[in-house]
């Protein structure tokens, strides 16, 4: 024991020097192990965000660019880069546009596939993983698949993700004419496909085992020295990870909001709606407005688009003005605006709202030596949470709305379940 005793005083600074640099190899160890598990998590986060993104875009695409071109006597191909005078598919321009991305964004790939392709894409071999997306997810248990794989670009770790696609009503005659039709008549909400994202996980840094060697061989020496080789290493995992997180805020907030306006979007819209209906008591309400704009085209058509976008800005800014945090705003294309009224009591509020920005309404925009001015058709309905639906809430209003824009300009209807 006496032996044991003396040989601790007589080595403690080895001892000391020897515990310290253990302490450090496990520090630097682990937080190389930390590092890779929060890149994988967030490099699966900006995934699943870049995929909800492309489908936002198709979704727009779909609505608000195709239908006019049609009607403008565009057809579309699976082969417009070869031909002038066509427009690609909404599912392609997103895809399209998502490798697009790949050219900021090494590693990135955009891929959809389906069970019913188009005819360019009939002989095509899907992968494993894109077979085993198909047969799991077009059954509709699973919202997506997620998998991590080795050895992708060196020594990068890979993030694959697959996501279902669904059939949307505004696709519906598009997709079942004979023209376009894939052997099958399409339903509402039916499996279409799958739309896959391939991410590489950011590669660890290079100066990682340097440090480590250098940390233990200096450890040695000086008490201090782990600690001030892991200061560079913290600072730099800061750094990258504050980069992520921020372009992951970037592309969740481009996801969420209406471009022009910088107000909701309709998926955000149906979000929040949903979440409102999950929360407060039985008898607490929620109140939801459309918002049509009177007499829009004709500014288009006199001042051109951009000054209907400037419009589009000033009434946007005008009603958040007036609603401030009482209610959220949100643009669902065109010139079509819904305000979501989370918690309501009466019937008054709303009236007192809707007269409010009426009045706003009159304040004009002042757009290269010209006045202009709008009014609206606004169109409301008042549900008890806990007895209604997203869908019934959205159809309602806009009954409601329709009704005010037959009636005349300027005029605020308040749906009622008793009548039209």
């Amino acid at each position: 024991m006496i032996r044991v005793k003396n040989f601790i005083v007589q080595h403690t600074i080895s001892i000391v020097f020897l515990y310290i640099t253990a302490i450090s190899v496990l520090f630097l160890l682990g937080s190389n192990a930390y590092k890779e598990m929060i890149y994988k998590r967030i490099t699966q986060d900006i995934a699943m965000v870049y995929s909800d993104t492309l489908s936002s875009l198709h979704e727009f695409y779909s609505i608000n660019i195709l239908p006019n071109a049609k009607n403008a006597g565009v057809d579309v191909s699976t082969d417009y880069l070869n031909t002038l005078d066509k427009l690609p598919y909404p599912i392609t321009f997103s895809n399209s546009f998502g490798n697009h991305l790949s050219q900021d964004i090494p590693g990135l790939y955009v891929d959809i596939y389906s069970n019913y392709p188009f005819e360019n894409k009939k002989q095509r071999q899907l992968t494993p993983f894109a077979q085993h997306a198909l047969d799991t997810l077009s059954k509709g248990k699973e919202p997506y698949i997620l998998t991590y794989e080795q050895g992708y670009l060196e020594e990068n770790d890979l993030v694959r993700l697959a996501k279902p696609i669904y059939m949307k009503k505004n696709c519906l005659t598009c997709h079942n004419s004979d023209k376009y039709n894939l052997g099958r008549q399409w339903e509402e909400n039916e499996f279409r496909g799958i739309r896959e994202i391939i991410l590489p996980v950011p590669k660890k840094d290079q100066l990682s085992e340097q440090v480590l060697f250098i940390g233990f061989i200096l450890a040695l020496f000086a008490a201090l020295s782990g600690v001030l080789l892991i200061l560079p290493l913290v600072k730099n995992l800061k750094e990258s990870l504050n980069q992520t997180e921020k372009l992951a805020i970037k592309l969740k907030y481009q996801a969420n909001h209406d471009c022009l306006t910088k107000v909701a979007n309709l998926n955000y819209l149906i979000t929040l709606i949903e979440e409102s209906l999950k929360t407060g008591s039985e008898t607490e309400r929620v109140g939801l407005i459309f918002i049509d704009l009177d007499k829009f085209k004709p500014i288009n058509d006199q001042y051109g688009h951009a000054a209907g976008d400037a419009m589009l800005c000033h009434v946007s800014s005008l009603i958040e003005k007036v609603i401030k945090d009482k209610a959220t705003l949100a643009r669902i294309g065109g010139d079509e605006f819904v305000l979501l009224i989370s918690t309501i009591s009466t019937n008054a509020e709303m009236v007192t709202l809707v007269n409010s920005i009426q009045t706003a309404f009159t304040k004009p925009l002042k757009y290269k030596n010209n006045t202009l001015t709008v009014s609206a058709s606004f169109g409301g309905v008042i549900q008890e949470k806990h007895h209604t639906t997203v869908d019934d809430l959205l159809k309602s209003a806009d009954k409601a709305m329709y009704a005010s824009k037959n009636s005349k300009h300027n005029y605020f209807t308040l749906y009622q379940e008793n009548n039209n």
